[in-house]
């Protein structure tokens, strides 16, 4: 059975053990803090993920990462873009 939980992220790199089946949904900001939304399954199996939440502007190499959304802080003053990157599976 699958369920909804919440990650709470900082700005950087954020290191997070998820279960093997998640999906995430969407990157909010709750208490002027990032969170990722995913939809997971409970199981034995867990895959270590890189998310990373860069603000606008900065350059990074996002060659092995995948997008997964852009949220706001301060009313649209602050910007952040989070990516993901399996990196033990």
């Amino acid at each position: 059975m699958e369920k909804i939980f919440k990650y709470p992220l900082k700005i950087g790199t954020n290191i997070i053990n998820m279960p093997r089946f998640t999906m995430p949904l969407s990157i909010e900001i709750q208490d002027d803090i990032p969170v990722l939304y995913a939809m997971i399954r409970e199981t034995d199996n867990y895959k270590e993920e890189e998310i990373l939440v860069i603000m606008t502007g900065k350059e990074y190499d996002l060659s092995k990462y995948e997008f997964l959304g852009t949220a706001m802080l301060h009313k649209g003053s602050f910007v952040l873009h989070a990516f993901i990157k399996v990196i033990k599976d």
